[in-house]
């Protein structure tokens, strides 16, 4: 197989500052080919009336158990990458006269980041420096905090309960993949792990957090480290970027006026007007205009994932939104108006990602070059177990460039829109297209079987990846790797620079 490259770009979608091992699987299908999976959900009369599958929590995504997991019989694992959404943050959208505070960012990572090291020293010269963040509230009624925003977090922060998610993240990858399959070592390994975040401070944060869970202190030799590879921001590729690449807006216009969204559109208005109205948004300047439900799933979700109280609408007689105070005829949100909230987000990604009939054009525009580089480096780990340095058939400068360092495990420490857009790509069906929880995890792992043949194995958030019904490609159990990397290359841009209207 021959590497690929593909121009990198960036957009950070819809005004969000953004954006589940398989216990007893099926048996391993040898051939890759698609297998009848029953339909996740019942029909439905209307393609957003469906509910969330058992156990589903948006708080936190359940992880890969160890007791549970099974290797592929008869078959070696070679190579894994992990794309994961960050743990627990704060608001991104806040209301006016906020009166909760987000005073949940109390406790410090116990990893630190440098500046990236000279290349002749193994940690940067400042080594002995530390500095530590503090958050500053001002007080008082010249300050914006004093009608907006209370705490010791800044808006999309990762919390405490984010950080420690993380961490149990990390454990349960170490019981895995160290402790029960050898496959990578009790301690650290220089270039043993390829770890790649967004620029984003949650991101970078849960990526420390689950390191510390993988390999916690006392698990690190001398003078190693791990370096965190960011991109920055205008070339990343793990989320996409709408001032780079303007006819992704023009698709996302597209999809927004296709028949079946302008319908759902209509029905959830009477929705909308009520979380208008608990969140004062109606009123605010701030909020002119909500076209995504993202907004609302971010206003009710964070507050319900800490046992806030939902939003209420302000009580006349004082212009605050204490849920203590019931006079004055107050209006309030309800546990059934937040999961509402999630379902139509849910409804949201089904209809950009995978069922809109732009859905896939958008997909290449927005992650196809991220799509590119996990294929690339798959393609590059398969040619280096099958080809001689020799014999490659990459052209030159491209060949296992990730490879050669010799990872064998990669980590991309992202998004709610990374996830989703390659649940998207691989058309999971609804229980696993549902909105991705705090720290959704994918494994894709790569195995060689006796025969020498490779397959691939998806499992999300603990269990092996279903697929839509009629769009069941292929078995995630054990897919055979080229039917893989020839479906993820159906939605990378061969030539981006075009497709984006000249960068």
């Amino acid at each position: 197989m021959k590497c690929r490259s593909a121009k990198v770009w960036v957009l950070y979608l819809v005004a969000l500052a953004n954006v589940n091992i398989d216990a007893d699987a099926a048996p391993n299908n040898s051939s890759g080919d698609a297998q009848e999976v029953p339909a996740a959900t019942t029909p439905a009369a209307k393609p957003w009336d469906f509910v969330h599958p058992a156990g589903y929590d948006y708080c936190e995504a359940p992880f890969p158990v160890p007791s549970e997991y099974k290797p592929v019989p008869k078959a070696d694992l070679k190579f894994v990458q992990m794309i994961f959404r960050h743990g627990d943050r704060t608001a991104i959208t806040m209301m006016p006269k906020e009166e909760h505070e987000w005073n949940v960012c109390n406790h410090n990572l116990d990893t630190n980041i440098y500046s990236e090291a000279n290349e002749h020293h193994h940690l940067p010269r400042n080594y002995g420096v530390s500095l530590q963040q503090r958050i500053n509230m001002p007080s008082g009624p010249r300050s914006f905090a004093h009608a907006m925003y209370k705490g010791n977090c800044v808006p999309g922060q990762l919390t405490d309960k984010g950080k420690e998610m993380q961490v149990r993240l990390g454990k349960s990858i170490r019981s895995i993949y160290v402790d029960n399959l050898k496959f990578l070592a009790p301690n650290y390994q220089t270039g043993s792990i390829h770890l790649r975040s967004t620029h984003v401070w949650r991101t970078k944060n849960s990526a420390q957090s689950l390191i510390s869970g993988l390999y916690p202190a006392g698990h690190w030799p001398p003078n190693t480290y791990l370096p965190l590879n960011t991109n920055p921001e205008y070339i990343e590729t793990m989320y996409p970027n709408l001032p780079v690449c303007p006819p992704i807006r023009k698709l996302i216009g597209k999809l927004y006026n296709e028949t079946v969204w302008r319908k759902f559109t209509k029905s959830q208005q009477p929705f909308e007007k009520r979380l208008r109205q608990f969140t004062g948004t109606e009123e605010s300047h701030l909020y002119p205009e909500i076209k995504s439900w993202h907004h609302w799933l971010d206003i009710m979700q964070t507050r319900k994932c800490h046992k806030k109280a939902l939003p209420c609408k302000a009580n006349p007689k004082t212009g605050k939104r204490d849920l203590a105070e019931k006079d004055g005829g107050m209006l309030c949100a309800t546990p059934e108006d937040a999961e509402k909230a999630v379902i139509n987000s849910s409804y949201n990604i089904f209809h950009m990602k995978r069922d809109g009939e732009h859905a896939e054009a958008y997909l290449r525009l927005a992650a196809g070059s991220f799509f590119n580089d996990l294929m690339t480096e798959l393609e590059s780990v398969v040619s280096s177990l099958t080809t001689s340095p020799g014999n490659s058939t990459a052209p030159a400068g491209q060949h296992c460039r990730l490879r050669s360092r010799g990872h064998k495990f990669s980590m991309y420490s992202a998004h709610d829109d990374t996830v989703s857009s390659v649940l998207g790509m691989l058309k999971a069906d609804d229980k696993n297209m549902a909105w991705p929880p705090y720290s959704s995890n994918m494994l894709i792992e790569l195995w060689r079987k006796q025969s020498g043949d490779f397959v691939v194995r998806a499992i999300y958030n603990g269990q092996v990846l279903t697929l839509k019904p009629g769009n069941q490609w292929c078995d995630l159990n054990g897919c055979d790797v080229n039917k893989y990397l020839k479906h993820i290359n159906k939605f990378v841009p061969e030539d981006l620079e075009k497709e984006c209207g000249a960068l």
